[in-house]
């Protein structure tokens, strides 16, 4: 059986060693470990120490890139004991911006620094377990989210004739390619309901198709709750359709026709 695509990734670091993972829930599984000799602080050795330390951050962090589709991933979880893992995170994001590595500075907001006894792997499990840590992933992974219903919002009030929601209206934008930013709620796209399920799909498939963002809001998240007043459903369109603001609906796509028209 395939393995399960993961949105979370978590790195556990101390001076020296770091576990690079895959996590789903409170289970995780090790893509890399990495172990380097790094000097101890107050020995004299400050500047072999920051060297050191560079050498091993840099490693870190290009296994963290090698591991870590950044057009996946959700959430990053940092964690280490003490002020291992802020050293680290500005160090990541001081080496993005000298290298203008933009996918990774517009992925700053994904990160979560919390702290851990150690960088061994036991430590991680233990974090995993903490009851407090899904609430502040779930935080993390709808902060995109939260981004685009205000973007919604904003457009629907700035440009209205490219904002829409309801299925029939996005459905019509979506066969025409003109959905930039599709916005859906998770019961719709994994509903346990077939055809809904499948319909949703396939608007979801549709727009991704024609190179159009797709986000997914939890139902665990109040974000998700304003965008089910919207009917679960909404897009921001890359250009007008002028005809769309007579689609009613009870027009347009059906939901026994909607899976012949994406297959066009």
């Amino acid at each position: 059986m395939a393995e399960k695509t993961s949105d979370t990734g978590a790195v556990v670091l101390q001076d020296g060693l770091a576990h690079v993972c895959s996590v789903w829930g409170t289970t995780s599984k090790v893509r890399v470990r990495i172990e380097m000799e790094v000097p101890r602080k107050g020995r004299g050795n400050d500047a072999q120490r920051e060297v050191c330390l560079a050498r091993f951050y840099n490693a870190v962090c290009r296994a963290m890139l090698r591991y870590f589709d950044l057009s996946v991933i959700k959430c990053i979880i940092i964690a280490s004991p003490g002020s291992v893992k802020d050293h680290f995170f500005n160090y990541v994001f001081a080496e993005a911006k000298r290298l203008n590595q933009r996918r990774l500075l517009e992925s700053r907001d994904k990160f979560l620094l919390v702290p851990a006894g150690s960088g061994h792997k036991y430590h991680l499990n233990e974090l995993l377990e903490d009851p407090h840590l899904p609430g502040l992933v779930a935080n993390v992974k709808a902060s995109e989210n939260v981004a685009a219903l205000e973007l919604f919002s904003k457009t629907m009030m700035n440009h209205p004739d490219r904002a829409y929601y309801g299925i029939k209206h996005v459905e019509y934008a979506a066969i025409h390619g003109a959905v930039s930013l599709l916005l859906v709620t998770d019961t719709l796209i994994r509903s346990p309901n077939k055809a809904t399920r499948k319909r949703y799909s396939q608007l979801a498939d549709s727009v991704r198709d024609c190179k159009g963002d797709i986000k997914i809001f939890s139902s665990a998240h109040e974000s998700c709750q304003e965008l089910e007043e919207l009917t679960g459903v909404a897009a921001i369109l890359r250009f007008t359709l002028p005809e769309l603001q007579d689609v009613e609906e009870g027009d347009g796509v059906t939901e026994d026709t909607a899976y012949d028209v994406y297959a066009n």
